[in-house]
């Protein structure tokens, strides 16, 4: 009973309580131009295009891809395929950057992207990742530095 009255209200509301994480635009400012940018989010078309819309980030983007939009979900390696096609660009010249382990990071080395996990929770452990870990999206510009180098050394 909960979960049918509470479900259709969680999808058509929970948009408005996004906020962006602090650093997000100006990183965004960053990349924007420099990269081809992507948005790929696991969820329903609704509640995913209305965060988007909500935070005005949508410019920043080259591509934006949601899951129910193609009937595909994260960590599926072809849903990533779909994007990196949608962009423009091989799977080993992309960064996915994604906060849930399961589906963005896995999904990202299953289809031969490099992961930089926005590991929120410091009490998790996470000891057996070996990948690039962030808090901040401030972060990402330092790593990206980081692995142009490794490219062209």
């Amino acid at each position: 009973e909960f979960e049918h009255e509470f479900l259709p209200y969680y999808y058509a509301h929970m948009y408005e309580y996004t906020v962006l994480r602090e650093g997000v635009i100006e990183v965004l400012e960053q990349l924007k131009g420099r990269y081809r940018l992507g948005i790929l989010s696991n969820g329903d078309s609704f509640s995913q295009h209305a965060k988007i819309a909500k935070t005005g980030i949508e410019g920043y983007f080259d591509a934006v891809m949601v899951s129910n939009d193609c009937g595909i979900d994260k960590p599926d390696v072809r849903i990533f395929h779909m994007m990196c096609e949608q962009l423009g660009v091989k799977e080993k010249e992309c960064v996915m950057i994604g906060d849930v382990f399961s589906s963005d990071v896995l999904g990202a080395v299953s289809s031969g992207m490099t992961p930089i996990w926005i590991r929120r929770d410091l009490d998790r452990p996470c000891h057996f990742y070996r990948g690039y870990c962030i808090q901040s999206p401030k972060e990402i510009l330092k790593i990206l530095e980081e692995i142009e180098k490794e490219v062209t050394a």
